[in-house]
């Protein structure tokens, strides 16, 4: 018993030690370190002049992870639906064929517009549960009914293998511009002409 009370001053802080040791083991097992981010687009337009619109896509950033997300470089790319201005694509809707070819998921609509997102312009760094926003803008002509927005935005741990984080909204313009700003935000795709949430 005696023998017992000798080594308890000894036993007590090793086995603190081990409880220690094994405790944050598992905190850093658990921690991710890769960098994890979800990305929603939000999408405005204005009526300017001259037969033009001003179309505005935010991009809200969340860092869903444990580490921090760092983005250098990115782009925003706009294709156009509607009008048709696809010959190809208007071939296969008059003969009834399917426009979308094998292996792909999505028909290749004609690129409008694009911006190439580099620089001080994008470069951000994102602490974990929080939320930064990029703004790009574009003028269209007034007579695009239908656009669909992809936005890349390049994972720099993922760089060599061309990976990072995307999103991609199809959104209808309205065709009565009278005033004030139209708005979608969501995290899909279109649905009757309204823009629906989906989870990721």
């Amino acid at each position: 018993m005696s023998e017992l009370k000798d080594i308890a001053p000894f036993v007590t802080p090793f086995i603190t030690a081990v409880i220690s040791f094994f405790t944050a083991r598992s905190y850093y097992r658990k921690r991710k370190p890769y960098q994890r981010a979800n990305i929603t687009q939000q999408i405005d337009y204005w009526p300017l002049e001259q037969g033009k619109v001003l179309l505005q896509i935010t991009i809200s950033i969340t860092n869903q992870g444990e580490v921090m997300v760092f983005l250098t470089e990115g782009f925003v790319r706009v294709q156009q639906i509607k009008p048709i201005v696809s010959n190809q694509i208007k071939e296969c809707i008059e003969n009834g064929t399917d426009p979308i070819e094998d292996g792909f998921a999505s028909a290749k609509w004609p690129l409008e517009q694009q911006r190439i997102l580099t620089g001080e312009f994008i470069y951000r760094q994102i602490e974990p549960s929080e939320t930064e926003e990029i703004v790009v803008e574009f003028v269209m002509d007034e007579e695009i009914e239908i656009i669909t927005a992809y936005t890349f935005l390049t994972n720099p741990q993922k760089k060599k293998k061309n990976l990072g984080w995307h999103k991609k909204t199809t959104f209808e313009l309205k065709n009565e511009l009278v005033g004030g700003n139209n708005s979608q935000k969501q995290k899909g795709g279109l649905q009757n002409g309204r823009s629906i949430k989906k989870n990721n």
